[in-house]
């Protein structure tokens, strides 16, 4: 229940792995007594890829107690820059799956956060870790992923909160 007066309802970006949308906010009046209802479009637009390719390696998955249907797996992430601009250390990195829950170490790469599915961290401020434009180098970032899934290979991942192309080592 609101008062009664004039709103404007302000909906949330919804981004997935190929599309972002966006809606404008919609002003609405709410009387007394009456039931009010905000139509909010949204208009979706391709999410740019191409600017980093990651291809991610995935060790087999093991389990510490079987009963406690938790699995864990070493993932290697392969990070290149396919732009024509360098991506200078430190860069953010993210990557999600619904089915992570932690993380229990990682190397080149220092974890922030861990939620909802989606791990964040930085590769350290170190030159070697510089993405060079042009597919000029390879960076690897590695971690041992928890997981209620035997399934570890990354929905999405970006850089700098840029969709990155995924590629899965076999």
């Amino acid at each position: 229940t609101v008062q009664t007066g004039n709103y404007t309802v302000n909906a949330p970006e919804i981004t997935t792995s190929d599309f972002r949308f966006n809606a404008a906010p919609v002003s609405i009046q709410v009387l007394e007594n009456q039931t009010s209802t905000a139509e909010v479009i949204y208009t979706g637009t391709p999410v740019p890829r191409g600017s980093c390719e990651v291809s991610v390696q995935l060790g087999t998955p093991w389990t510490e107690n079987p009963s406690s249907g938790v699995f864990k797996n070493v993932i290697n992430l392969y990070v290149k820059n396919n732009g024509s601009q360098a991506i200078t250390a430190p860069w953010t990195l993210s990557l999600s799956n619904s089915s992570y829950t932690a993380v229990d170490s990682s190397w080149n790469f220092t974890i922030s956060s861990v939620q909802n599915g989606t791990i964040t961290g930085s590769a350290p401020h170190r030159d070697w870790q510089t993405l060079l434009p042009n597919g000029g180098n390879t960076v690897n970032v590695g971690m041992i992923v928890s997981s209620r899934s035997q399934d570890f290979v990354p929905t999405s991942i970006t850089i700098n909160g840029n969709p990155c192309t995924i590629k899965v080592i076999r």
